[in-house]
């Protein structure tokens, strides 16, 4: 089931990011897609879902962010677009 599926995606995209300190969880309501909230630690108002479809992990507003074989690179773009801006 595709919806299984995408879980079990957003979960390993949910592990990673954890052990690199952001929170996260996983949204999974009745006759919706899955989400992952993903939120900086540090700074919370850094915040943005992923969801996951046809072989990408996606922002929510289309973009692709990375293929789903790849979490590692997904979670590293995802780590770079939640990151406080360095001071000036």
């Amino acid at each position: 089931m595709q919806r299984d599926n995408d879980v079990e995606h957003l979960e390993k995209l949910a592990a990673e990011l954890a052990v690199r300190g952001f929170k996260v969880q996983l949204i999974t309501p009745e006759h919706r897609l899955p989400s992952l909230a993903v939120a900086n630690s540090e700074a919370a108002m850094l915040a943005e879902s992923v969801v996951t479809g046809t072989d990408f992990y996606w922002w929510p507003w289309g973009q692709k962010i990375a293929p789903i074989t790849d979490v590692t690179a997904a979670a590293d773009i995802v780590a770079r677009v939640l990151a406080p801006a360095p001071p000036p």
